[in-house]
């Protein structure tokens, strides 16, 4: 008889945020809820000792991450940022799941940062953003179809096109290499070695990707690409309005702002977003 050695099965984000307390959560959550209602109403929050510490970890550049950061920094929601290594993956919590972003609620601050004595983590962009959708006021907007068809087209074709475009080249990955590392990996031959890696990977694995989730014709440039995903986008927003969610930002406007900071860091992406009704929209957007 022949045995077969049983396959392990990848943690996903769901699995792993439903070993987390989910106890501790809810109080976390519930507490930041009162604080927005009392935020949004002109009141001081009168239940600031009750919040939970939050920290953010994360990688430089990762359009992901930036998603999280831009919905915590529109909301006024403290916390603090863990950058982590993306090449050994220190300063990541010390659990399972390996992959960025991914949001600590603090229970016990005497823990280790990242340690899960600390707190309960919740993992992945997207379930992030809806958990913190509720406490946040968003959940209405997170049931809308057309929010999210659009939340959608964010996060599967925006983000792949804005990471495609930041390492079409590798002279355009060596200025992105600058902004997507710490400072001791900054030595010439491991940037040019890390560009060189990172423009293989944009191009022959990440571009052939956006077909799956955005139209793509035979031969188009990844800056034509990104500039029609702009477009998309912009089309949604309702005639006469300034935002996609009407007379003020929504959920898709706030996650498509953040994810837009990525491409702007390099000056040789920053053109193809900073032009037209998509750049009259984010100009709008900046002081919000």
């Amino acid at each position: 008889d022949q045995t077969t050695k049983p396959v392990k099965k990848e943690l996903t984000g769901t699995d792993f945020n439903a070993q987390q307390d989910q106890v501790a959560i809810k109080k976390c959550l519930n507490a930041l809820e009162v604080r927005q209602e009392a935020r949004n109403a002109g009141k001081v929050p009168s239940n600031d000792s009750e919040l939970c510490d939050i920290d953010l970890f994360r990688f430089l550049s990762c359009p992901y991450c930036a998603k999280v950061k831009g919905v915590l920094d529109y909301n006024d929601v403290p916390y603090k940022t863990v950058t982590a290594d993306p090449i050994t993956f220190s300063h990541l919590p010390q659990t399972p799941y390996s992959m960025a972003p991914q949001i600590q609620f603090i229970v016990d601050k005497t823990a280790p940062v990242g340690s899960p004595a600390r707190g309960p983590f919740i993992v992945d962009s997207d379930l992030i953003v809806t958990a913190l959708g509720g406490p946040l006021g968003y959940s209405s907007q997170l049931a809308d179809p057309r929010v999210k068809e659009t939340r959608n087209f964010i996060s599967n074709a925006f983000s792949r096109g804005t990471f495609v475009a930041m390492y079409s080249t590798v002279k355009r990955a060596m200025e992105s290499y600058k902004h997507c590392v710490p400072q001791h990996y900054q030595y010439l031959p491991l940037r040019v070695a890390g560009s060189n890696t990172m423009s293989f990977i944009a191009t022959k694995k990440a571009f052939p990707k956006i077909k799956e989730h955005f139209p793509v014709s035979e031969g188009e440039s990844i800056d034509s690409v990104v500039e029609r995903q702009s477009n998309w986008f912009v089309d949604r927003i309702p005639s006469g309005k300034p935002f996609h969610g009407g007379d003020k930002p929504d959920i898709a406007d706030v996650e498509m702002f953040a994810m837009t900071q990525t491409l702007l860091v390099n000056s040789q992406t920053a053109g193809i977003i900073n032009k037209g009704l998509f750049q009259d929209w984010a100009s709008k957007m900046a002081p919000l």
